[in-house]
């Protein structure tokens, strides 16, 4: 997991999708999914993507997105994004629309990004944590 994940993701990140995908859960209350389509906006510096997520009560959780995309002439665009405030963690499938920023001078622009989407749950009581990740290409429009 690179630096920014892991800081997106344990600085209380949150992320939304729409359509669930399948993804590796940690434990059965815990899971993610992102949606197949993104849309671009300002021009192609972000896009806004859905990410489904689900978590125990009694957890506090983060989302975080990590996206890049080869926009030709050999560059390629990376961004990070991750929703503010408060999961709901109540064992049901909740949505997040997340704007996904790039980290470099190279903007997104319509076509395929891979995309890697994490969640984290944390028992507030036990400091115990899980984590389940998705990876998916998906499609800018």
């Amino acid at each position: 997991m690179s630096v920014h994940r892991r800081a997106a993701l344990f600085g209380g990140a949150v992320v939304l999708a729409a359509t669930l995908v399948p993804a590796t859960i940690a434990s059965a209350a815990t899971g993610v999914g992102v949606a197949s389509t993104a849309s671009l906006v300002s021009s192609g510096s972000v896009f806004r993507v859905n990410v489904t997520y689900k978590c125990e009560p009694g957890t506090a959780g983060g989302v975080s997105v990590e996206a890049h995309q080869n926009v030709g002439g050999g560059f390629v665009a990376n961004g990070y994004g991750f929703a503010r405030g408060k999961l709901t963690c109540d064992n049901k499938n909740h949505v997040v629309r997340i704007t996904v920023t790039p980290s470099g001078e190279r903007g997104f622009k319509k076509g395929n990004a891979f995309l890697m989407a994490d969640v984290s749950s944390c028992n507030n009581e036990t400091g115990n944590c899980d984590l389940a990740s998705v990876e998916r290409t998906i499609k800018i429009q």
